[in-house]
């Protein structure tokens, strides 16, 4: 939580599009180009997925429950843009609000590109750069409790 609050210190986030229009995302192509119920085309702006990251992309975005408001940085096709997934709940009335490229990067599904359109360069640079080293502080942590020897029966004086 404090990453993340010092984080939004140095970088403030967009405002969350509460209520905003929002549309089902209808396909994910294998280069990141979402494609909504409304036609458009959108990609995240400032972002860039391996294969991998966008098979996480897409179970992120294409679910029942689930629609992306859209905050455009460039016009043509594909757009792009600042994603929002909102997720409605089953009383159709609580949502829940994600920005798509934040989850992509400090996930580590993707990493961030630079990006003339972007007013979050920086932002996604740090989020990217601590969510990162705080994953492989995670992931040595969990090694070396994998090597920690343990007590067998003997030594415990039962054998």
């Amino acid at each position: 939580m404090a990453l993340g609050e010092d984080i939004n210190r140095r970088f403030p986030p967009s405002p969350t599009p509460f209520n905003a229009p929002s549309w089902k995302v209808v396909r994910a192509t294998d280069n990141g180009v979402l494609e909504l119920s409304d036609g458009r085309h959108v990609v995240m702006d400032g972002v860039s997925c391996t294969a991998e990251g966008i098979g996480y992309l897409r179970r992120l975005v294409i679910d029942d429950d689930t629609t992306l408001a859209v905050s455009p940085h460039s016009s043509g096709s594909p757009v792009e843009a600042e994603l929002w997934s909102v997720t409605t709940f089953e009383d159709d009335e609580t949502k829940s609000y994600s920005a798509v490229a934040e989850t992509a990067l400090t996930s580590g599904w993707c990493v961030p590109k630079a990006s003339a359109t972007n007013p979050h360069n920086g932002r996604y640079e740090a989020l990217a750069r601590e969510f990162g080293a705080l994953r492989k502080a995670q992931e040595q942590l969990r090694a070396n409790k994998a090597l920690q020897p343990t007590p067998s029966r003997c030594a415990l004086g039962r054998g």
